[in-house]
């Protein structure tokens, strides 16, 4: 019996086949590397990986291109909050435009809306892939970002300051013998307010100050400006003395200005050991007619306790000077410095 011969046919076409799939998958294959090749290294695109880092908020890595030098206080996160605080936290309509072109290299911009957050320049590098593309190298120009803030605290010899989380220290410490100007009159300097002052500027951001005592008791923060005061709380007792005081004692001053009093009288309510004793001492009196005396509208403010022996006050009021035919008004306002003498309240500084 003869035997049947083998077809070849269904190996060969088999065969064949998987040579067109290998040789379409090789093809295929080659076109997808292609392809991608050129997406990668079509201008645009790269420029766009530029404004992706913005949607992205990855702003580190943008300000690190940038060549911006952190610091302590100017931290990544407080660039951050600049950048946001200034474009707003939504990035995802950022775009990346050709603004210009500079020989072989191509200027690029990123825009949120009409404003420019940064601009970039794309140089093709001189070596070329498989398939004779070049790529492109990004050069994000440097930028500066405006430091407007500053801060100034001057607190109590010996408590901490801190501006955000950092603790000020020598290096921030601008006075370690700062005195207060209606004090500057002591002879004996150990008698003044002890106090410090420290300073930081250069600031991305409005800066977040706090105090502690010695004890690490948050102290009260007075501002004026960008400056800083740590004070204790101004008490009960030490207001009513204060305004009780300033109006008895601006209104002997007062009388003592029109020559209704002598110097000996005014004295007792005056700290001895200053130089403000011996000015207010060798005061010239003009001499007035005969007159009386009255005064009205006493306002206070700005109460300030610096320590448990130091405080100041502001008095305002109207005095009048009746000589008979007319009232003459005269309107004063006096910035009284009084330091605890013993069991006494002296003024030791007048600013007017």
């Amino acid at each position: 019996m003869r035997k049947k011969n083998k077809s070849i046919f269904a190996p060969v076409v088999t065969i064949i086949f998987s040579i067109l799939v290998i040789a379409s998958a090789c093809v295929w294959m080659r076109l997808y590397r292609y392809l991608e090749a050129y997406e990668r290294n079509v201008p645009i695109n790269t420029a766009n990986k530029v404004a992706n880092l913005y949607k992205e908020q990855r702003f580190e890595e943008i300000l690190s291109q940038q060549g911006v030098k952190f610091d302590k206080f100017n931290t990544p996160e407080e660039y951050k909050k600049f950048i946001l605080n200034k474009y707003g936290d939504d990035f995802s309509s950022v775009r990346a435009s050709k603004i210009a072109r500079s020989g072989e290299d191509m200027v690029y911009a990123v825009f949120k809306g009409d404003e420019k957050l940064c601009e970039f320049t794309l140089t093709e590098e001189g070596t070329e892939d498989e398939f004779g593309f070049k790529s492109w190298s990004t050069h994000i120009k440097e930028q500066e970002y405006e430091k407007k803030f500053s801060v100034s605290v001057t607190v109590p010899k010996g408590a901490k300051v801190f501006v955000g989380d950092i603790l000020l220290g020598d290096a921030e410490r601008t006075d370690s013998n700062y005195k207060i100007n209606g004090y500057k009159e002591l002879y004996d300097e150990t008698l003044m307010p002890q106090f410090e002052a420290y300073e930081v500027k250069n600031l991305l951001n409005e800066p977040m100050v706090k105090v502690l005592s010695q004890n690490d008791e948050e102290m009260e923060l007075t501002r004026k400006g960008n400056a800083y005061y740590a004070l204790p709380k101004v008490t009960p007792e030490i207001e009513t003395i204060a305004k009780s005081l300033s109006e008895k004692v601006g209104v002997q001053y007062a009388l003592y200005g029109v020559s209704d009093i002598k110097f000996a009288e005014l004295s007792p309510y005056i700290f001895p050991d200053c130089e403000y004793y011996k000015t207010v001492r060798s005061f010239y009196n003009e001499w007035y007619r005969e007159h009386k005396f009255s005064y009205d509208q006493v306002e206070h403010s700005d109460i300030i306790l610096y320590d448990e022996t130091h405080f100041s006050v502001r008095i305002s009021f109207v005095y009048h000077i009746d000589i008979g035919w007319k009232v003459v008004d005269y309107p004063v306002s006096y910035n009284m410095f009084f330091i605890n003498s013993g069991d006494k309240w002296l003024l030791c500084g007048m600013e007017l």
